[in-house]
């Protein structure tokens, strides 16, 4: 094959592919998946609806008319559905992520790491804001429900994986240090502060390998050296109820792109803890549904409290509300 001839094929080749995946990209946007996203616990964005043009031009959050926020900007909406929608995403991330860690040699991807089949968040500093908003909420806790009941009062600080694999492995890792002395002076003084000291036998392989979370079933000691300091004998969780889920993919999965083989979700409990009950009394009719962010925290938590209320007004139900450490103001 002469070069003329091999270069007419390989435009050939190139244009046809080319053509092909253009065609594919218009099918999607006309016909977006509805399906939810493999290991990300997540449905995709959908193509923005009933957007005006000054909406479009301005590019602004969406507000209601008494101006709490219903949408991100149209052009962000825009960028989430064609980011979610895009053919063949899964494999491009795959590809993308392996590429930076095992050619490039980098020791993390979207700012997550795997050591010992572990994916670990690379977190170098604190947010100083959640940091004071907790130390707030425990206040108001203490101050409102426990201040004059006579008890024992401490809070302890749970590290999280970050704490096992960061600098162990050359990662940047918290001032955890730091954090304790700010949660030391800004508690109450009745409030006793035991830092990290309750977890000193924990290790990586005692959290989900694809969560930020521990796991229930490792737990005895941490309860034991907790019950001990509030004086009573805990109870032995080895003969609490198992329940098992499977697969499970943590938030940790979704975020890195890595092929991390799925969690065994394992729940406890018992007969307190299945008669544990929440209620409202002072909402009448219809039960609410509840509500919470545990310990996820937004870049602009604004917007995520813009969509719950929408969501909550356009199905007509009510709801109890955990903030967690988002900080959340309504």
């Amino acid at each position: 094959m002469n070069d003329k001839l091999k270069n007419i094929v390989v435009t050939c080749v190139f244009t046809a592919f080319i053509g092909f995946f253009a065609v594919w990209c218009l099918i999607t946007l006309f016909n977006p998946s509805n399906e939810k996203l493999e290991g990300e616990n997540r449905l995709p964005a959908q193509l923005p609806t009933n957007i005006t043009l000054e909406q479009f031009l301005n590019n602004r959050p969406i507000t209601d008319a008494n101006g709490n926020i219903t949408a991100e900007a149209p052009i962000k909406q825009f960028e989430n559905f064609t980011v979610d929608q895009f053919p063949l995403r899964k494999v491009f991330r795959y590809i993308k992520a392996h590429f930076a860690m095992d050619i490039l040699g980098l020791k993390e991807n979207n700012g997550y790491a795997v050591e010992n089949g572990s994916i670990v968040q690379i977190t170098p500093e604190f947010n100083q804001s959640v940091v004071d908003y907790q130390i707030g909420r425990l206040e108001y806790v203490y101050n409102t429900y426990l201040k004059d009941n006579g008890g024992k009062h401490f809070v302890a600080l749970i590290p999280d994986k970050n704490y096992f694999a960061a600098q162990a492995n050359g990662y940047p890792a918290l001032d955890y240090d730091k954090l304790c002395e700010m949660l030391y002076e800004g508690l109450h003084e009745d409030i006793d502060f035991y830092g990290m000291s309750h977890f000193a036998d924990l290790t990586l392989d005692d959290y989900y390998r694809t969560d930020l979370h521990w796991k229930q079933e490792a737990l005895q000691p941490v309860v034991n050296a907790m019950a001990a300091d509030l004086g009573f004998t805990a109870s032995d969780m080895s003969a609490m109820t198992q329940s098992q889920y499977s697969p499970f993919y943590g938030s940790y999965y979704g975020q890195s792109a890595l092929n991390i083989a799925p969690d065994v979700l394992t729940v406890l409990s018992d007969s307190t803890i299945d008669g544990c009950i929440v209620t409202a009394p002072e909402l009448k009719g219809e039960k609410p549904v509840y509500i919470g962010f545990g310990s996820m925290v937004s870049e602009d938590m604004g917007d995520t409290l813009g969509i719950v209320l929408e969501a909550l007004k356009q199905s007509g139900t009510r709801a109890v509300m955990s903030t967690g450490w988002g900080g959340m103001a309504i």
